[in-house]
């Protein structure tokens, strides 16, 4: 006899295996903190926050000048400082994981300019009517312009105005490959000054990072029990045409491969659920004469991952049953990137209800579901 295969994606066996994947492509808003989202991707920004578009001035008097006026990339998270991961610049939180910045800020004071540019793959580019002074220190202080010496009191009204932009400011996560699978968290806060002026980016950082992963699987075209003497047998515990009920008639053994490609460090819970029309138990797969449709003598049982001997009452069900979880579904653990290896044992059991000849064939559908 032979269990028949289902084509439902390609050539599949015994079951058509289907796959159902869950990913995760969201575009996040800006809001003051990156607290709580989870991240699939790496190796890309997963993260921008709403451009910042701002504009103040004061009216300052000359007795009280500054001597200079400022572009700051400032941090109070601890440990960060300002760095580069894969070509990204920003405030590097740790290895692999970099707070970044794009925009325009620009600070005036009596006709001394400072403007900077912000862009993700580089140091910011500075660009001032008196010079650029460029310091780096734990507080992440980027640029400064210093006003001419001697030009502090000279031509200059009892009161000037000073005046602080931002167009386009924003903040960006970037996560590097090498990044590993887990929550991370980190207190404090980012933030730029322009001048006078302070501009939140984020207030906190916490997310999961889980990145996706897919799978596809690989299985032989068919299973074949071959030609089965169902009279005379060694395994007729009867001693009778047809045998008694659970009498073995044939074994296929052999693997499913399940192979996943993802991220590095990518993982997923799943499952396979095994499903297909009972005989009487859901541990019994219905088996029809091909050529009458009428119910044949035997019918199949399964064992996937954890193998049973062949007809055992044991192994995995065709249909959910009263269990919890149900029977036909098998925790396969956790899926990681790579080839993996689920053996499978289906079982010609002779149905005791006397002798048929000819052939016979079933289908079944197994699904293997991951997060």
């Amino acid at each position: 006899m032979k269990l028949n295969n289902q084509k439902r994606w390609g050539k599949m066996w015994l079951a058509t295996v289907g796959f159902v994947i869950y990913s995760v492509n969201t575009t996040f808003s800006h809001s003051i903190g990156i607290n709580g989202m989870e991240f699939k991707k790496s190796g890309q920004i997963v993260w921008e926050g709403e451009p910042v578009n701002k504009t103040e001035s004061q009216q300052e008097n000359t007795y009280s000048y500054l001597s200079s006026i400022h572009g700051k990339v400032l941090s109070s998270i601890q440990g960060s400082s300002w760095g580069s991961v894969d070509g990204y610049y920003g405030v590097v939180l740790e290895p692999g994981i970099v707070f970044v910045f794009s925009g325009d800020s620009n600070a005036k004071s009596s006709g001394t300019y400072l403007n900077v540019t912000y862009q993700y793959r580089s140091d910011p580019k500075a660009t001032s009517s008196v010079g650029v002074k460029y310091s780096e220190n734990n507080g992440l202080y980027k640029y400064s312009s210093t006003m001419p010496s001697g030009q502090a009191y000279l031509d200059r009204p009892s009161y000037y105005t000073q005046v602080y932009q931002a167009a386009n400011l924003r903040g960006a996560l970037y996560i590097s490959e090498s990044v590993k699978p887990k929550k991370y968290a980190y207190s404090g806060n980012i933030w730029l000054e322009v001048g006078l002026m302070r501009i939140t980016l984020t207030e906190g950082i916490s997310f999961t990072f889980a990145p996706s992963i897919q799978c596809t699987i690989n299985t032989p075209p068919k299973i074949d029990f071959g030609k089965v003497n169902i009279w005379d047998w060694k395994g007729n515990t009867s001693g009778t045409p047809g045998g008694n009920r659970k009498d073995v008639l044939g074994v296929v053994d052999g693997n499913f491969t399940i192979n996943c490609t993802g991220d590095n460090g990518a993982h997923t819970p799943a499952k396979l659920t095994l499903k297909g029309t009972i005989q009487t138990y859901t541990n019994d797969l219905k088996m029809t004469m091909d050529a009458t449709g009428d119910l044949a003598p035997a019918t199949v049982r399964a064992s996937i991952k954890s193998i049973f001997a062949p007809c055992n009452n044991g192994g995995t069900q065709f249909g959910p049953g009263t269990k919890t979880p149900p029977g036909n579904e098998v925790d396969l653990g956790e899926l990681t990137v790579g080839p993996h290896q689920v053996p499978y044992r289906f079982s010609l059991c002779a149905l005791g209800q006397g002798f048929k000849s000819g052939a016979a064939s079933a289908t079944a559908t197994v699904t293997i579901d991951w997060e």
